[in-house]
């Protein structure tokens, strides 16, 4: 149209000198316009027409209008959801981290558990062989003539636990014909007694047992039996306190301290009576000699308080 114009007014001009200053003036807006069509065109060069990053920018929206949807939010509150999302996403993170610096303390220690428990393992081998000897041997100086004491480990590496992979058993035979068993399946209440005693003695393991009582321990003894199982007590007696119910004169002369059970058959009530040095001789002497008193048995009571 401009250059309809132009053309119109040329012709005009032919005729109308005045109207030249309106011919030039087109003149001048047909020059920006070719220049701005050149501007237009050096602009539209430089602009990146890439369809494969349109179509990201598409996804994009698509995607953040998908997410505003399932939030049911706006586009601010999305930006909330992002930071928090963010943020437990770092914790997770941590976590991982955490948990891969954990993985490697227990790949660690796990391997300086197996070379402590395999050495716990060897050295146990090698000591029960030595320790269920001692045991057997004390326990036939305490009358269990036939008895045999075995110490049974089994090993599993697979097993992690405070005392190792080794399962323990104490097995006993009381007699000849009977087979090894389990403690609990064989032996008497008074063999037990003895057989913790023993222990406690070979092993020493009493330091950190304040009291111990036994309880037919002499079942089944007497004699120079009783004597060395009085010494053993005696003995036992010097790291902790032992208390033993006794019905032998040579057990009960080995105490520091004498008390007497009395049971009341008519009342069902049981007394203890602690014994001054002249009622644990009487008492002694009884143990010995019956209800009634002689003086011989008044005498040995004596010599075995001395």
């Amino acid at each position: 149209q401009i250059l309809f114009l132009k053309k119109n007014f040329e012709e005009i001009a032919k005729i109308d000198e005045p109207s030249n200053t309106i011919l030039e003036s087109i003149i001048i807006i047909l020059d920006q316009i070719k220049n701005l069509s050149k501007m237009i065109d050096k602009y539209n060069n430089t602009i990146n027409n890439d369809d494969e990053r349109l179509e990201q920018l598409n996804q994009k929206i698509l995607s953040l209008n998908n997410l505003a949807r399932k939030y049911n939010s706006n586009e601010n509150t999305l930006k909330e959801i992002l930071k928090d999302k963010i943020y437990k996403l770092e914790k997770l993170i941590n976590k991982k981290e955490k948990i891969l610096e954990y993985n490697g303390a227990i790949k660690k220690y796990t391997y300086k558990y197996h070379n402590i428990a395999n050495d716990i393992s060897n050295i146990r081998i090698k000591e029960s062989l030595i320790l269920e000897k001692k045991i057997t041997e004390h326990l036939k100086n305490l009358g269990m003539n036939d008895c045999e004491f075995k110490i049974d480990i089994s090993t599993d590496k697979n097993i992690i636990s405070k005392n190792g992979y080794d399962k323990v058993s104490f097995l006993i035979k009381t007699n000849k014909k009977s087979k090894l068993l389990p403690l609990t399946e064989i032996a008497s209440g008074g063999e037990l007694s003895r057989l913790s005693l023993v222990i406690q003695l070979v092993t020493r393991s009493n330091d950190d047992c304040e009291t111990m009582i036994f309880d037919e321990i002499d079942t089944g003894i007497g004699g120079s039996t009783a004597e060395i199982l009085g010494k053993h007590l005696a003995s036992l007696s010097i790291k902790t306190q032992v208390l033993c119910v006794t019905h032998l004169s040579q057990i009960a002369a080995k105490a520091e301290n004498h008390y007497l059970v009395i049971k009341d058959k008519y009342n069902s009530s049981t007394n203890v009576l602690y014994l001054d040095k002249d009622a644990r001789v009487y008492e002694l002497a009884r143990m010995i000699g019956g209800i009634e008193l002689t003086e011989k048995a008044i005498q040995f009571a004596k010599e075995l308080l001395n």
